[in-house]
């Protein structure tokens, strides 16, 4: 057997190996025949337990750090056997007195509410830091909707501006390519003039004058 205190390991005793018998009663604090006073346990019990297993010295340490205050189920729940809560609503014979765990446990209590608190008002501080964050972000999101809305126009005008360029554009071509022909046809023109006045020079230098 090992013993333990404050999850410590103080030292083992050589015990016998049988196993308890069931069908018998178990007596705590006292001898189980002569329940005499020389018997008597003198000091305090809490959260005593029966495992149906041996546990570690890891598994006692951390159930000593977690300390009597601890609100934490029992990670060996699954092999508890005998449970203190089950022990409290047996029969007492002798003396026994009651202790309020709230009070041994008041200055723990105190101060994980004193942290809880510190966590809310951090936590409070955050959501504050946060939301104004949000806030910029909900500013920025409408100028950017407002900036994207000019733009949308913009474009439109731009686009709009583009088609009337266009039309004057194609309406400019149709006017060059009328344009064209036409001097086109002044040049066919022009070339016909020539020739008809090189064949006039021709024939009026071949008159005979005299004739007439």
């Amino acid at each position: 057997m090992r013993y333990y205190a404050d999850g410590a390991l103080l030292g083992t005793l050589q015990t016998p190996g049988s196993a308890i018998p069931t069908g018998h009663s178990i007596t705590l604090g006292n001898h189980a025949t002569y329940l005499h006073s020389s018997y008597a346990f003198g000091g305090e019990m809490f959260q005593l337990n029966i495992y149906a297993k041996e546990l570690s010295g890891e598994e006692i340490k951390r159930m000593a750090d977690a300390g009597m205050c601890s609100t934490k189920e029992d990670e060996n729940e699954d092999v508890r056997v005998l449970k203190w809560e089950d022990i409290l609503k047996k029969s007492r014979t002798g003396t026994v007195t009651e202790f309020s765990i709230i009070d041994q446990c008041l200055s723990q209590i105190l101060s994980r509410l004193e942290e809880a608190e510190r966590k809310v008002n951090e936590t409070e501080t955050q959501l504050s830091a946060t939301k104004h964050l949000l806030e910029e972000c909900q500013q920025s999101l409408e100028e950017s909707e407002q900036t994207l809305e000019e733009t949308v126009k913009e474009k439109e005008v731009i686009e709009q501006t583009l088609n009337q360029t266009q039309t004057k554009l194609n309406s400019t071509e149709l006017q060059l390519e009328n344009v064209s022909t036409n001097l086109n046809r002044t040049a066919d023109d022009l070339q016909t003039a020539l020739k008809q006045l090189e064949q006039f020079n021709q024939t009026s230098q071949s008159w005979d004058w005299d004739l007439f």
